[in-house]
């Protein structure tokens, strides 16, 4: 079974790529996922916690995102 999470946010960290001693390509980084909401009782939009998730990407995936993703970024 497979399954499927979207997570929209801002990476927090440089992608850390590496690859095992099987030749496995790995990359990770940090992300930061910070919920918007609209306070009616404000009249406007308010920023909820920050969730930071570890990312991990495998294969040629993680040879992809260790070459397009950027601190900062969204």
């Amino acid at each position: 079974m497979t399954d499927n999470i979207t997570i929209t946010g801002v990476v927090g960290t440089d992608p850390h790529h590496h690859v095992t001693g099987q030749g496995l390509p790995i990359t990770s980084f940090r992300l930061a996922s910070t919920r918007r909401y609209f306070d009616r009782a404000k009249g406007s939009w308010e920023d909820g916690e920050t969730n930071w998730y570890t990312v991990s990407a495998f294969r040629q995936l993680a040879s992809n995102a260790s070459q397009s993703i950027r601190k900062g970024e969204r």
